[in-house]
């Protein structure tokens, strides 16, 4: 519960966050994460930027609620999340999350 807890803070973060110019997310931290997603959100529309909190919320909350019966598998699919997120643009997010939906449709 204190992974998953960890995981919705970071995802809840990464969604409040705004800034200005043309970015891709950085993973690599907290900090950078923060940095990164205010970046990122600032070249996007309301509506886009709606979306991308969205999408990033969903991403992560789709690997924390995976793994709730091991908190060891929700740590690690976090740090594996945030390695597929890191360096992407938000078009490449949505991208990203399109193709897991299709995965988990399948």
């Amino acid at each position: 519960m204190k992974t998953f807890l960890k995981l919705f803070s970071i995802a809840l973060i990464a969604i409040t966050l705004t800034a200005c110019g043309k970015a891709k997310l950085d993973t690599t931290s907290k900090e950078a994460m923060n940095e990164s997603s205010k970046k990122v959100m600032a070249e996007l529309s309301p509506e886009d930027q709606e979306r991308f909190q969205m999408t990033i919320l969903s991403i992560y909350m789709s690997k924390a609620l995976s793994n709730l019966d091991n908190p060891e598998d929700a740590e690690k699919a976090m740090l594996e999340v945030n390695a597929e997120l890191n360096g992407k643009t938000a078009e490449e997010i949505f991208e990203y999350a399109e193709k897991l939906k299709e995965e988990k449709s399948e």
